[in-house]
């Protein structure tokens, strides 16, 4: 982002959003997810706008469809053809290694 022109409005809306955070007042609990909520709006605002994500982004969305879309199979694959469905592991963790490390 320090490489980009980001648009005012952009930058209007990120104030607004450290404001609100500035001049909450509850408990630690309650800020941490007032917190978690408005970096996730930040994010997809700019994501939105600019087409701009975080490092790694799309590493964690494609983690979890990887996982139930090719580990399950696999590991049931392994399972059933080895008589031991406790081979279903073998797939998780080869799904998640392939989508965690390339």
């Amino acid at each position: 982002m320090e490489k980009k022109e980001i648009p005012v409005e952009i930058i209007n809306f990120i104030n607004l959003e450290i404001e609100a955070i500035n001049s909450f007042s509850g408990s630690a609990v309650e800020l941490s997810k007032r917190i978690k909520k408005a970096q996730s709006g930040i994010i997809k605002k700019i994501e939105k706008d600019l087409k701009l994500v975080p490092k790694n982004y799309y590493r964690s969305i494609w983690l979890a469809l990887g996982m139930s879309a090719f580990g399950i199979p696999i590991g049931l694959g392994i399972g059933l053809s080895l008589g031991n469905l406790a081979f279903l592991g073998i797939g998780l963790n080869w799904s998640c290694n392939r989508n965690c490390y390339g």
